[in-house]
């Protein structure tokens, strides 16, 4: 009692041990590693596609007479703002969208840098940076070797408990080894610095308590699916807007530097507990309240860490924790366990190495883990830049959204270092995960690992009912249609792994993000229902890459290296005798003017698809435009099944090729062609988008009585069944109903847009004659006053098909053929296809040579329905057009206009320009073209080209060909 006596009070001393020596500086050590070396790295990997590979790649876009610029097009909405630009969009993601021959090189480049990096987290942020363009350019990001100190920084006393608690304490800080108590001084300092840093990135963000508690619950509303389910569109689209101008104002780039810094202190901790004696740690947990947050360190045995805590270290024993989350803005956490076999146990959003609203990193040194965390955790950055570092151990991770690897607006990551297996569990967006400006990675370097995802929250009831969302496993999305989304990588060193989902997974992406998993080694399984393995949906890019090993790729619907609605998809499966089995939409399958391509390099694989017409190579006919699909089996003794579920009969590739779409190909064989490398060599570069003004989203207005009953109506939200009852009912107001229904046009919701049409086309379909008339005067004013896209293509459509007035129609539409908006113009061409009147040919052929390549695509489709004077010169003119688009619409409306009575000037046309053409590619067309014309009865062949009878609606696609494409002949050969 004299001596605890003789000991000074405990706040002087507290004081006079810690704080005033961390004014003075004293006891600091000498200079660490940044962060621990990462491991030797095996011999980099394959490259996904070598010179053989991809010139078998280009050699098959020769023979549908494509060269690799074909693919490299404008890929937008039609109903985006004009001259705007999206300023939420990753220029890498647009990047691999542009250029899809160019996807695997970027997708390996993103994953080898992951892996290469391995435990080094300053490379892991170095690579995050580059994917983000966080710096200009990215090499120029250089980690610091140390944390950010401030000799300037004034810390105030901190609280000490009075009493027992103070002597106590005291007892327990002059216990520790003296190097740790330095050290523990320095890092008061430098997590100080940190936060403030982390609040001066955040901006007026986190200056008002009120703004940042309005941000963070829009965050989480953000990523829980069962938000639209609960809101309208008008409710979302404000809630994404008020999202979005939260973060404008950030420094990402400046929180990016505090989670390096983090790094630099963890690398410096934990090389001052390596070399600390036996003896140095507390013989119970210590917990200081320091200026910089709680201070919690532990024992070598089994302890209980609970509640928050800026600073965690223990040496070692089987640890519980049980922690908090983040709730301020520019928090700072340092979680650091040195070995045992730990749980790591937290519900609130950011924890676990989840940062929200600031820089987080649990380092786990050594064991047999658990992490169980909730929303933002485990490796997660929301506003942030949060990572898990595992290095060894058999470890189970658990979450529930935005998890394992997962970012929006900033940066995640988790790295497991170990070679036992592991076992992932994620509820939604987690494992590889990227959404809006966030780059999202998980890092496996060994083990045979478990991975699975869904399960937690439904898909839309009016959609897929039965079926759960995942939205991981190498996965980026975006926030339709307001902004670009992130990138999600998932990249597994070797091993025997599982991989299952259910919606939406395994290098997957949609709207304008980009998606990769990319597994080295071992034969691996993958499972999952719609949307995954290798497909791009919506305006984004996506790839599959397994490197070796005895694979089992199974999906329901669209995947296996197929796309959706001007998006890119890939499957790279470099070896190994692998099993593919889908229903639709499968192995390179291409819908809505996307473009796939699955590649198997090497092995005896065995082929299932339920459905071949969309499967295989098949692409689709879709706004007047095709797609592209591409597959390719190189090597190897394959087995395919034929018949599909509507017992049609597709013959097998052959190397020759087999092409049962206008733009689709299946081509088995044996090895690359010769003369690939000169093929590689000459792939062209996409140049980057070109920079335009930023696109400012007004703020929601009022929301009118008919949106809301639109809304009502609309299948999404109220089911198929309730949704035809709703647009029956108010279709039933008749012609007098049109003018609350266009008014709603303009506000650019696009399933109000949709329901619209479908009430617009209801009312015309039973109303009288004398109604339809009166709605043709209510939709021909609203066109002739109507200044913007939105409130225009919808009317000229309806228009169009009621084929009231065509004459007039006709005028009213050529009038807008010259508006400086390219989507008029789109809207103009396709609603004259429609009405098939010579009296358009004049615009037509105005448009024909219109700057955009998807105007003249329709346009040239629309001269084939239409005709008129001008019309077959333009058409073959327009077969060395430098868009694909372009050229196949042209070939296919000039055998309209053969199959319509024009054959012999069709021929002349034809004839003339063979003569006169170079390009290999318009050769090759020209020569497909003089044989189609030569039969324009021939129904196959009609089929082929997608033609065939043409009502009002847009075309069908065509059918499956009979048989494999000929080798080409020369014109002699054929015969006449």
């Amino acid at each position: 009692m004299k001596q605890n006596r003789a000991l000074p009070s405990p706040c002087a001393a507290l004081a006079a041990a810690v704080f005033a020596a961390l004014l003075a500086g004293a006891g600091a050590p000498a200079d660490a590693p940044a962060t621990e070396a990462p491991p030797a790295s095996p011999p980099p990997p394959p490259t996904l596609l070598g010179p053989g590979e991809m010139g078998a790649v280009v050699e098959a876009l020769g023979q549908m007479h494509l060269t690799p610029s074909d693919l490299v097009w404008d890929r937008d909405y039609v109903n985006r703002p004009d001259a705007t630009l999206d300023p939420w969009r990753l220029p890498l993601a647009e990047q691999m969208l542009r250029d899809p021959l160019h996807v695997p090189g970027h997708s390996q480049a993103l994953a080898r840098a992951a892996l290469q990096a391995g435990t080094g987290l300053d490379a892991q942020w170095r690579a995050a940076a580059g994917a983000l363009s966080l710096m200009d350019p990215p090499e120029g990001f250089l980690p610091r070797s140390d944390v950010p100190l401030s000799s300037d920084i004034e810390i105030p006393p901190a609280p000490v408990p009075p009493g027992k608690a103070g002597r106590a304490l005291l007892k327990q800080w002059h216990h520790l080894a003296p190097a740790l108590r330095a050290e523990l001084i320095e890092d008061v300092r430098a997590l100080h610095a940190l936060r403030r840093e982390a609040r001066t990135a955040l901006g007026g963000l986190g200056a008002s308590p009120e703004e940042w508690s309005r941000f963070r619950e829009q965050a989480l509303r953000a990523i829980d699916p069962r938000t639209r389910e609960d809101e309208g569109e008008a409710e979302e689209r404000e809630r994404v807007l008020a999202l979005l101008a939260g973060v404008d104002g950030v420094d990402r780039g400046g929180l990016m530097a505090v989670a390096v810094g983090l790094a630099a202190l963890a690398g410096r901790i934990e090389s001052v507990a390596a070399a600390l004696p036996p003896g140095s740690w507390p013989t119970e947990p210590l917990e200081l309240d320091t200026p910089a947050g709680r201070f919690v360190i532990g024992t070598p045995r089994a302890d209980l860490h609970s509640g928050d805590a800026a600073l965690v270290l223990d040496p070692g024993g089987d640890d519980r924790y049980l922690l908090g989350g983040a709730r301020h803005p520019g928090e700072v956490q340092l979680l650091l366990d040195l070995g045992g076999d730990d749980s790591w146990r937290s519900p609130f959003p950011g924890s676990l190495g989840g940062a929200f609203g600031g820089a987080a990193l649990l380092v786990d040194a050594a064991g047999d883990d658990v992490y169980d965390g909730g929303k933002v955790s485990v490796g997660a950055g929301l506003l942030g830049y949060g990572a898990v570092i595992d290095r060894g151990g058999s470890d189970t991770y658990l979450g529930d959204a935005l998890t394992q690897g997962a970012a929006l607006f900033g940066g995640g990551v988790l790295v497991d270092a170990g070679d036992s297996g592991d076992h992932y569990r994620a509820g939604v967006y987690g494992q590889g995960f990227g959404m809006t400006l966030g780059y999202g990675a998980l890092v496996d370097l060994g083990g045979n690992d478990t991975y699975s995802a869904g399960g937690t929250y439904g898909d839309s009831p009016s959609r897929y009912p039965d079926h759960t969302l995942s939205l991981s496993q190498g996965f980026g999305i975006g926030f339709r249609p307001y902004a670009g989304g992130g990138i999600g990588l998932l990249a597994d060193a070797s091993g025997n792994d599982s991989y299952s989902a259910d919606l939406f997974a395994q290098g997957c992406s949609y709207w304008f993000s980009a998606g990769v998993l990319y597994d080295v080694g071992g034969s691996d399984h993958y499972r999952a229902w719609q949307y995954g393995q290798g497909s791009g949906i919506h305006l984004s890019a996506a790839l599959l890459a397994d490197l070796a090993g005895d694979d089992q790729y199974t999906i329901g619907h669209m995947g296996q290296g197929s796309s959706h609605d001007l998006a890119v998809g890939w499957l790279i499966d470099r070896a190994g005798n692998d099993l593919y089995q889908g229903a639709s939409t499968v192995q390179g399958g291409s819908l809505t003017n996307a473009v796939s391509f699955f590649v198997d390099v090497a092995g005896n694989d065995a082929y299932s698809a339920r459905t071949l017409a969309t499967s295989r190579g098949g692409g689709e006919v879709r706004r007047h435009m095709g797609s592209v699909g591409v597959f390719l089996d190189l090597q190897g003794d394959d087995v395919y099944t034929e018949a599909d579920e509507a017992g049609q009969r597709r013959p097998p590739p052959t190397a020759a090729g087999a092409r049962p779409w206008i733009y689709g190909i299946a081509i088995d064989r044996q090895g690359p062609p010769e003369g690939a490398s000169a093929m590689y060599l000459s792939l062209p570069q996409a140049a980057p988008p070109p920079a335009g003004p930023r696109q400012e989203l007004p703020a929601p207005g009022p929301v009118p009585a008919a949106a809301a009953e639109v809304m009502a109506a609309n299948d999404w939200l109220a089911g198929a069944e309730r949704s035809s009852q709703q647009i029956a009912d108010l279709a039933a107001r008749g012609p007098d109903y049109l003018p609350d229904l266009l008014a709603l046009l303009p506000r650019e919701y696009l399933l109000e847009q949709y329901t619209v049409g479908r009430i617009v086309q209801a009312i015309l379909e039973r109303t009288d004659e004398a109604g339809r008339e009166s709605a043709w005067q209510t939709l021909r004013a609203h066109l002739q006053g109507a200044p913007e896209y939105d409130g225009l293509r919808w009317p000229m459509s309806w228009i169009a098909v009621a084929g009231l007035h065509t004459e007039d129609t006709v005028a009213a539409l050529t009038s807008r053929a010259h508006s400086p908006r390219w989507r008029l113009r789109l809207a103009v061409a396709e609603s004259l296809g429609v009405l098939a009147s010579p009296r358009a040919a004049p615009s037509l052929l105005m448009l024909m040579g219109d700057e955009k390549e998807s105007v003249r695509a329709v346009a040239a489709w629309a001269l084939g329905r239409s005709g008129g004077d001008g019309a077959l010169p333009a058409l073959a003119e327009a077969l060395r057009d430098r868009s694909f688009l372009v050229r196949f619409n042209a070939a296919a409306a000039l055998v309209e206009r053969a199959a319509a009575g024009e054959g012999k000037a069709v021929v002349a046309h034809a004839r003339a320009f063979r003569k006169q053409a170079a390009e290999p590619a318009a050769l090759g067309l020209a020569d497909d073209l003089m044989v189609a014309v030569e039969d324009p009865t021939d129904e196959a062949l009609r089929r082929f080209w997608g033609l065939g009878p043409q009502a009002a609606a847009p075309p069908s696609p065509p059918a499956v060909r009979a048989a494999p494409a000929p080798e080409r002949k020369s014109r002699k050969d054929r015969g006449r």
